[in-house]
């Protein structure tokens, strides 16, 4: 069960105590739930071909091993490589599925969805971005609930032919993917923290006018205070100290 709130752990050893139920499909252990902020661990290996699609932003970060984020970025298929030790800030509303490597750890941050809102899986037609399976639900703990939608879409027509069942175009989805935004790249967080250590703290945020360092890379591969991965909403404006 997740952690009460606000209950300091030692987190290698929780995830020592837990590691077992960290099993395919998903992987996904909740470790804190009862606040705003959904922390969650996740191990591999995962090999999924469906996206997850929310309103919010995540947090990647990797503990051990190495895990690739496939996006779809503009309509278009892009693996985005995230290390040991890197941290990646994934903007809201991109469609992207998790391929993790096996005997791997990752850590990932969420927040709390608003009652009104929607999250969604989708399985795209090989090689395009035709919509071929998808569904929405309320989420309320990720590791629970993926599950059986990944489950119903394997046993589904649409999995064993390759044909959507239906127009998903003719339908206003509850989520509008954002197909505008250029996507960064992860950042190793040892060195991005050693670049600020002079000044004491710095921001991890997407937020232009917020002094520090910037989380991700731009698309162009640059991680600077100048040029960071854009982030609408701002969600995570999270102070990293000496």
């Amino acid at each position: 069960m997740a952690q009460p709130y606000l209950t300091a752990i030692n987190l290698m050893g929780w995830i020592d105590s837990i590691k077992d139920e960290l099993q395919p499909p998903v992987g996904n252990k909740l470790m804190f739930g009862a606040g705003q902020q959904k922390v969650m661990v996740v191990g591999g290996p995962n090999k999924r071909s469906d996206y997850h699609i929310e309103e919010g932003e995540e947090l990647f970060y990797m503990l051990k091993g190495n895990m690739t984020l496939n996006v779809m970025e503009a309509g278009k298929p892009r693996s985005i490589p995230i290390k040991e030790g890197e941290v990646f800030l994934l903007p809201a509303r991109v469609p992207h599925s998790p391929q993790r490597e096996a005997d791997t750890i990752g850590l990932v941050l969420e927040r709390e969805r608003l009652a009104t809102e929607q999250d969604g899986l989708r399985w795209y037609v090989p090689g395009t971005s035709d919509i071929l399976f998808e569904d929405w639900f309320h989420c309320t703990d990720l590791g629970k609930q993926l599950k059986p939608i990944i489950e119903a879409f394997h046993a589904s027509e649409a999995h064993t032919t390759g044909v959507p069942a239906r127009d998903y175009s003719a339908t206003q989805p509850p989520v509008e993917v954002d197909d505008e935004i250029k996507i960064g790249h992860a950042v190793p967080l040892h060195t991005w923290m050693a670049r600020y250590a002079s000044s004491g703290y710095a921001y991890l945020t997407g937020d232009d006018e917020v002094p520090g360092g910037h989380l991700n890379g731009d698309a162009q591969g640059v991680a600077s205070h100048e040029s960071g991965c854009p982030s609408p909403g701002g969600e995570y404006s999270t102070i990293v100290a000496r």
